[in-house]
């Protein structure tokens, strides 16, 4: 039974890594360790002889026809005030425009470590943001497209994770959506366009990635705030499944000109649970997948005008630690796997 669990993860390991931690490609104001934390699935990847870096040759998808658009409204994240600061205080608003466009990379960054090697290839993500409309109470609406997705092979990651991953990726580019948000960042609504024959790894990362938006830019205090501020937004998550408890400190490190530079701290914790994987079809019945532990921690930093509605630059590092156990449905001991996994998000935005 033991050696039929460990074939089916090692057959379903790199897609689990990605579609965990792809999450955290839109973490890096609230929610930045929301994923490495599932990616904790046991294998050990084999090197297999392959040029340091490849860039797979992904072209995008014709534009696909769209399907019925889900509509998800999510939880308002709780906000803190720990200190207003110190000199002018202001109220910080979002303020941008209609048809200001903005296109973001962003770089995501795995290493898992602690007894079981996995290596996997920086994922690189193009997403262009256009304004639509703003409403006259300051709501903000804007349509998202992922135009390009990127593999780059790190040292020590085989050609056979680019392969593995490749297939989740592609359908992505050219798929689209709409999300509205306060003049304070925080997400009211989110619309995705979801092809009706969109293949069900994709559109679980699709929905995942898009869903996790309204992380990407730092929730506003109501009140005025000058140098120094420092206020925390907590929130209850779930990530494939996983329910997760997170807070993020942010402290207003300068704003000259409305433009911002924030620090950020982050923490989150998970109960024991039981989870449900979908990404591993393969897993023999009666097998279930508990996380008896999750712990995270991260800190970074965040460039960004007023005057757009995503970071000009955002950086974070982030480490998880977790413990799952895989229990078979005889009477055959169970498989616990402790797993720390460190991740490092970029993400740069033109103009």
């Amino acid at each position: 039974m033991k050696n039929s669990i460990k074939n089916s993860l090692k057959n379903s390991i790199k897609k689990i890594l990605f579609l965990s931690c792809s999450s955290l490609l839109f973490p890096l104001s609230q929610s930045t360790l929301t994923l490495p934390a599932i990616a904790q699935t046991p294998s050990i990847v084999q090197p297999s002889p392959s040029p340091e870096n490849v860039t797979p040759d992904i072209t995008p998808n014709t534009a696909p026809e769209s399907g019925t658009p889900s509509v998800v409204t999510p939880a308002i994240p709780r906000i803190e005030i720990l200190s207003t600061g110190t000199g002018e205080k202001t109220q910080l608003r979002f303020t941008p425009v209609v048809n200001s466009r903005q296109t973001s990379t962003l770089t995501l960054k795995i290493d898992a470590k602690e007894g079981m090697s996995i290596a996997l290839p920086t994922t690189k993500l193009t997403m262009e943001v256009v304004v639509t409309q703003v409403d006259a109470n300051g709501d903000i609406h804007f349509d998202f497209t992922y135009k390009n997705v990127d593999l780059v092979a790190e040292p020590g990651a085989p050609r056979e994770a680019i392969n593995t991953l490749r297939p989740s990726l592609t359908p992505l580019i050219g798929l689209s959506g709409s999300i509205v948000v306060n003049s304070r960042g925080q997400t009211k609504s989110t619309r995705i366009n979801l092809p009706p024959e969109l293949d069900p790894t994709a559109k679980e990362i699709f929905e995942q990635l898009s869903t996790s938006l309204d992380q990407f830019y730092a929730p506003l205090p109501e009140e005025a705030v000058g140098t120094g501020a420092r206020w925390r937004v907590s929130q209850d998550l779930n990530v494939n499944g996983i329910q997760l408890t997170q807070s993020a400190i942010y402290e207003l490190v300068s704003n000259q000109d409305n433009i911002l530079e924030l620090g950020i701290l982050v923490e989150q914790e998970a109960r024991p649970q039981v989870i449900t994987l979908p990404s591993i079809p393969d897993l023999p019945a009666g097998v279930t997948l508990e996380l008896r532990s999750l712990s995270s921690q991260g800190e970074g930093e965040m460039t960004f005008s007023l005057g757009q509605i995503l970071p000009r630059r955002s950086t974070l590092s982030s480490r998880s630690s977790v413990v799952l156990s895989f229990k078979p449905a005889e009477n055959e001991q169970g498989i616990s796997i402790n797993q720390d996994i460190a991740v490092e998000v970029i993400l740069n935005s033109q103009p």
